[in-house]
């Protein structure tokens, strides 16, 4: 049922791998962590958005999540999508569009990379936080 009041036609076309892109403020009043667990279900690989709620952009990346916000102008259904996190670009090659965005640091992206903050903290038990 995910999405399914917003966007009848979402599940329907979405794949796994699949990134999703939102417009602003998006998760925003969704502090539980369920609604990013079913986007992991889902398989959805990254979410790029113009803003998010500020608790649902926490919780992507304590779930391993990848969440970038930018300007999506230009950005259409079907569109591949390219992400890199560590030069901070989000690009659309087939239109031509390359957009910088904010880098995350070290420790998010290495978080993102262990699959989520649990994950991070039991491979590094003895990680303090800068």
């Amino acid at each position: 049922h995910a999405f399914e009041k917003v966007a009848p036609a979402f599940i329907g076309s979405f794949k796994a791998g699949d990134i999703i892109v939102a417009g602003k403020n998006f998760g925003i009043n969704s502090s539980r962590e369920q609604a990013v667990h079913v986007m992991h279900l889902m398989g959805v690989a990254a979410i790029v958005s113009h803003s998010f709620g500020r608790q649902f952009f926490r919780n992507t990346i304590n779930n391993g999540l990848p969440a970038l916000e930018c300007d999506i102008s230009g950005i259409a259904d079907g569109d591949e999508i390219e992400i890199d996190l560590a030069a901070g670009t989000v690009q659309v090659a087939a239109r031509k569009i390359l957009r910088k965005v904010p880098v995350l640091p070290p420790a998010v992206r290495q978080i993102l990379a262990e699959g989520g903050l649990i994950k991070f903290l039991q491979k590094y038990p003895d990680w303090k936080a800068a």
